[in-house]
């Protein structure tokens, strides 16, 4: 039943700060105030009071349409002349129909300002599965496995959406069971929930994908909070309706580049940080040399990267500590670019996903206009530590051989393959986010956006949804505004 909604919206209207409805931890946010009549005809509907009622969750999606004229000038306060039809937990998302309030759209927007064009993924076709070098295609998003362990999978993929959702993004530290989930790691959960190794295989695959780690190198506290942030496992991997969906004609670069374009000479390359010196309204950043003088400084570098600059006075105990315990994950991604797309004529949508070998994922990644067809793999976790210790001639063979076994010889035929080792790029050590182990999250996640006076914390690693993702740092950017003009006045929020 997941295109039936969980509840039907009878009411809804923004709550400003200071309104006497809001909770005492949002009256200087504001939010949303939702009247809904719960669907108890289905298991997503009791489920989803029952989480409510003994207090599980308390983040929702809002789906809506909205007729000709659309909003009101003042924004989201009013929404007229649309329908409100249905709510939903944020991990559920809602049916294919649904728009989210939640979920911001930021970087839909920055495109449409800044005038870039975007298209929608491939995934047209079937997609392929290896497993243990067995070949097999399937359609959807779940992989075709035996009844039994397909069941297995759904159900394991409903466990996990289900914890994410009692951690909320906002303070996940303090989650019911929270030090128990963080001192676990996801490998021993998924050890002791699933019982058929082949779909532990599958899972660890998605999760090598989403983190470029391995599960046993991830806090379980941390990976639901991830998880929970973008809408649950299959929002995270999948293309159609989810994280992979759309792409930007001129590349994903186009938006620093339109950005940088705006501010002019104000944008400084290649002059890395290497001191910075904070007191209550004053900011000194210096390089090898020059200096820059502020009344505020915005670290939106990945932490692990801020911990590399010295600054004077030292940050807090729990600030530092943070920093020199979140990593990047390890990600290698190569690009192989044909004469033709040899993959679609055959009916196939370019997904190939391997549950072992050096590659986990691969996309079709031709161009907007078909004219550049091209085929774009990712190397995680463990396997991108082992191949980055190749040559790049080894890389390219090793490559071309995970290609050819998933789509047969004609992938052989490449006029260009192109690889990026994120593990030495100097500037980020890793892709595609930040990770946690145990311990972390829940004794230094408040340090994660916590201002300290002249000094705020942005990036995609301290979002509060979307998180390692690009719409995260959009969302990341969004709140520091906030805090520094003084609108959002909650510490760590």
């Amino acid at each position: 039943d997941w295109k039936t909604p969980v509840a039907k919206t009878l009411e809804a209207r923004e709550l400003m700060p200071g309104d006497p409805l809001l909770p005492e931890r949002l009256k200087d946010l504001g939010g949303l105030y939702i009247k809904g009549q719960f669907n108890m005809n289905t298991q997503r509907g009791r489920e989803t009071y029952s989480d409510i009622k003994e207090g599980i969750i308390d983040e929702f999606s809002i789906g809506y349409s909205v007729m000709e004229e659309g909003y009101s000038p003042d924004g989201a306060r009013e929404l007229v002349k649309g329908k409100l039809y249905e709510w939903s937990p944020v991990l559920f998302g809602a049916n294919s129909e649904t728009a989210l309030i939640s979920a911001k759209g930021l970087n839909d927007d920055l495109a449409d300002e800044l005038g870039l064009e975007t298209f929608p993924t491939y995934d047209t076709g079937r997609k392929v599965l290896d497993v243990d070098g067995r070949i097999s295609t399937y359609a959807g998003a779940i992989p075709s496995l035996s009844p039994i362990r397909l069941a297995i999978l759904q159900a394991t993929i409903w466990r996990i959406d289900r914890l994410a959702r009692r951690v909320h993004a906002r303070d996940p530290w303090n989650a019911p069971d929270a030090s128990v989930m963080d001192g676990r790691t996801l490998q021993a959960w998924m050890t002791s929930t699933i019982p058929s190794r082949v779909v532990r295989d599958v899972m660890t695959t998605a999760i090598r994908v989403i983190f470029g780690a391995e599960p046993r190198d991830l806090s379980l506290l941390f990976a639901l909070w991830y998880i929970g942030q973008g809408g649950g496992i299959l929002s995270l991997i999948d293309i159609r309706d989810a994280a992979q969906a759309t792409r930007f004609v001129d590349g994903a670069y186009a938006i620093s580049r339109r950005l940088a374009q705006d501010l002019g000479d104000s944008v400084v390359l290649g002059s890395p940080v290497a001191e910075i010196e904070w007191a209550p309204g004053s900011v000194i950043a210096r390089t090898h040399d020059e200096e820059w003088r502020a009344e505020r400084l915005v670290m939106a570098a990945p932490s692990h990267m801020a911990a590399r600059i010295r600054f004077t006075p030292e940050l807090p105990a729990s600030r530092r500590a943070l920093q020199e315990r979140f990593p990047m994950g390890s990600t290698i991604k190569f690009q192989a670019l044909y004469e033709q797309a040899f993959w679609r004529e055959a009916g196939l949508s370019g997904e190939l996903v391997c549950t072992s070998g050096p590659v986990s994922v691969v996309f079709d990644n031709t161009s907007h206009d078909g004219r550049q067809p091209a085929l774009t793999g990712f190397c995680v976790g463990q396997a991108a530590l082992r191949v980055s210790e190749m040559s790049e001639d080894e890389q390219r063979r090793i490559f071309t051989e995970v290609l050819a076994r998933g789509f047969g010889d004609k992938a052989r035929a490449h006029s260009q393959l192109r690889i990026k080792d994120w593990t030495i790029d100097p500037w980020v050590r890793g892709c595609p986010t930040g990770i946690m182990p145990p311990g972390v999250l829940g004794t230094y996640g408040p340090a994660l956006r916590a201002p300290l006076g002249s000094l705020h914390w942005a990036g995609t690693e301290t979002a509060r949804e979307w998180t390692g993702y690009m719409e995260g740092a959009a969302e990341a950017a969004e709140r520091v505004v906030q805090e520094i003009t003084g609108s959002l006045r909650v510490p760590g929020a």
